[in-house]
C-alpha cells in the first residue's frame, strides 16, 4: 500500500525521464516541505502509508461531516425540544456528545495500527484539521519523490537529512552529473563525425534544409514546379519573376512559422530566414539528378543524427536551468 496512486507515481516518473535536474529541484522542495517537526510525530507510526490513507479516505471526511453547523445545530434543537430544556444545557450535552465522538473516532482510526503506534497517531489526529491534513500531504509527497527516484536509481538532495546524508548525497549527484554529461558529450562528438563526412562530401546543403526544418520533398516539388513554368523562357528577367512567383507562398509560410516560435524576432532576422530559404531552392535547381538523388537517399538519416543531437542540447539546457539551485 502507498499513500499515491499510480497516476500521480506515474506523472513525477515521466518528469524525471524529461529532466532529471528539474525532478531533483523538485524533490529538493518537496523534502524542504517535509519538515523535522512532522517527520518527527509521523516517526513511530507505523505502517505509515495505511494511517495515511485511513486517515484521507474515513477518518477526516467523517470528521468534516460533524464539523458542519447544521448538523451540529438540529441535534443541539432536538435535544433540547426532547429533554425540554434551556439552550445553555443542550449546548453543554450536544458538546459532550460530540467530544465523545470525537475520541471514538481517533480510536476507530487507529484500532487496525499496531499498539505501539496507536499513541502517535492519536496526537496527530487530535491537531487541528488543516495542520494535520497539511502534515500528511507532505509525508505523502516526500514518500512518492522518494520512491520515484529509488525506483529510477536517481539521486535527491534532502535539505532535512543529517550533515553526513547531505554531504554524500551532493556527491553522488555530482557523479551523476559527470556520467550523463560524458555519456553526451560522446554521443555528440559521434553524431557530429558523421554529420560532417556527410558534409565533406555532398556540401553542407543537407545541413542547411535541416537546420531551417524544411523537407527535402516539398523543396524539389517547388523546384519541378519553377522548371515547368521556366521550360520555354529561360531569360533571366523571366526566371526571377517566375521563382519569386512559386517560393512566395512557400517563404511567407515559412517566415510565418518562425514568427510564431519567435515572437520578438527582429526585421533582420526574418530577412535572413527568407533569403536562406531562397538561396537553398536556388542551389536545388542547379543540382543535376544523381545530386539530387542522393540529397533525398541521405536525407532521412541525416535528419534523424541532427535532431538526435539537437534534442541531447536542448536536454541539457534545460537541466542546466535547475543545476544550480540546489542549495
Amino acid at each position: 500500500m502507498q499513500p499515491y496512486s499510480k497516476d500521480e507515481f506515474d506523472t513525477v516518473a515521466a518528469v524525471l525521464q524529461d529532466n532529471v535536474e528539474r525532478f531533483r529541484y523538485d524533490a529538493m522542495k518537496t523534502y524542504g516541505e517535509y519538515s523535522p517537526t512532522e517527520r518527527g510525530m509521523l516517526r513511530k507510526v507505523r505502517p505509515k502509508a495505511a494511517f495515511y490513507v485511513r486517515c484521507k479516505d474515513s477518518h477526516y471526511p467523517v470528521l468534516e461531516s460533524l464539523n458542519r453547523d447544521k448538523p451540529y445545530a438540529t441535534m443541539r434543537a432536538r435535544i433540547a425540544d426532547g429533554l425540554v430544556i434551556g439552550d445553555k444545557e443542550a449546548t453543554d450535552i450536544t458538546d459532550k456528545l460530540y467530544a465523545e465522538r470525537y475520541e471514538r473516532l481517533v480510536q476507530e482510526t487507529t484500532a487496525a495500527l499496531p499498539r505501539a503506534s496507536r499513541r502517535h497517531a492519536a496526537r496527530i489526529l487530535r491537531l487541528p484539521s488543516a495542520q494535520a491534513n497539511e502534515l500528511l500531504d507532505h509525508y505523502k509527497q516526500a514518500t512518492l519523490y522518494q520512491d520515484v527516484a529509488q525506483t529510477h536509481h536517481v539521486n535527491a538532495y534532502d535539505p532535512h537529512s543529517s550533515a553526513l546524508s547531505r554531504l554524500v548525497k551532493r556527491w553522488k549527484i555530482r557523479r551523476e552529473r559527470q556520467r550523463l554529461l560524458h555519456t553526451d558529450t560522446e554521443r555528440i562528438s559521434a553524431i557530429e563525425s558523421l554529420l560532417q563526412k556527410t558534409d565533406v562530401e555532398h556540401g553542407d546543403l543537407l545541413r542547411r534544409i535541416v537546420s531551417h526544418d524544411l523537407e527535402i520533398v516539398t523543396l524539389l516539388g517547388i523546384r519541378n514546379e519553377f522548371m515547368k513554368k521556366t521550360a520555354r523562357q529561360s531569360s533571366a528577367r523571366h526566371q526571377l519573376e517566375q521563382f519569386d512567383k512559386t517560393v512566395k507562398k512557400f517563404t511567407t509560410e515559412q517566415v510565418d512559422a518562425y514568427i510564431a516560435k519567435n515572437p520578438d524576432a527582429t526585421l533582420r532576422q526574418l530577412g535572413e530566414k527568407k533569403h536562406a530559404i531562397e538561396q537553398i531552392i536556388q542551389e536545388l535547381l542547379t543540382l543535376d539528378t544523381t545530386k539530387r538523388n542522393q540529397l533525398v537517399l541521405l536525407f532521412s538519416e541525416y535528419r534523424r543524427l541532427y535532431t538526435e543531437r539537437e534534442s541531447i542540447l536542448a536536454a541539457q539546457r534545460d537541466r542546466d536551468v535547475y543545476t544550480n539551485r540546489e542549495t
